[in-house]
């Protein structure tokens, strides 16, 4: 059974903190399932690409994308050892 497997970061621009900042979103989509769940990251509205990085080459801007990469990179592995030892892989329903 081939499912589509997709990770995506955002934020929500409307939902500002004091300092200026928003959280980071995860949201997860297997074979049209979506799950969603917060980075514990937060970044300046400004500084997110429509493409799910923090744009630009500042530590703060590194180090948000560092933190996300990481997260990425344990989803997959996780996704992979599932999926391998099951043969399939189901999304945790709307957590949204």
């Amino acid at each position: 059974m081939n499912s589509t497997y997709r990770i995506l970061f955002l934020v929500r621009r409307k939902n500002v903190n004091k300092d200026g900042l928003t959280s980071i979103s995860v949201r997860i989509s297997i074979s049209g399932d979506k799950s969603e769940f917060s980075s514990l990251q937060f970044v300046k509205p400004e500084m997110w690409s429509q493409t799910g990085r923090a744009i630009g080459r500042t530590k703060e801007a590194v180090t948000i994308n560092d933190a996300l990469d990481k997260i990425r990179i344990a989803l997959d592995k996780h996704y992979k050892s599932i999926l391998e030892k099951d043969g399939y892989v189901t999304a945790d329903k709307n957590q949204m």
